[in-house]
């Protein structure tokens, strides 16, 4: 009887260790997401002066553009941004959940190693 109440108490804390490390990795993929989304934040900031001084640059060398060439600049500059900016995001995202997901199975596999070396 003592062995089956043994046995009982070490499933559920091998549950319960699963139950935590499952919130872990979960938490962890919500800090990459709110990390990915701060870096888009900020990019998009440095971009955006980035574009201005440039335009700057552009306006003391060659004078002021005409309104259409104007618009149809900064169409196909903000399509490039934001094209540049979805394709880092996605990158980002994608390498930190397959390292929170590496990193969860190791820590399952270490917690079972641990409760199956104490058994």
């Amino acid at each position: 009887m003592a062995d089956n109440m043994e046995k009982g108490t070490l499933e559920s804390a091998i549950d319960r260790t699963k139950e935590v490390l499952h919130n872990a990795a979960e938490t962890t993929m919500e800090l990459a997401h709110n990390a990915a989304e701060t870096t888009m934040e900020y990019a998009h900031g440095a971009a955006e002066a980035t574009m201005g001084y440039a335009h700057d640059a552009k306006v003391a060398l060659f004078g002021e553009p005409n309104i259409e060439d104007e618009a149809a600049e900064k169409v196909r500059d903000a399509a490039d941004t934001v094209a540049d900016k979805v394709s880092d995001a996605r990158e980002k995202v994608a390498d930190t959940a397959h390292d929170a997901k590496r990193k969860g199975q190791e820590m399952r596999k270490n917690a079972g190693n641990k409760i199956q070396g104490n058994h």
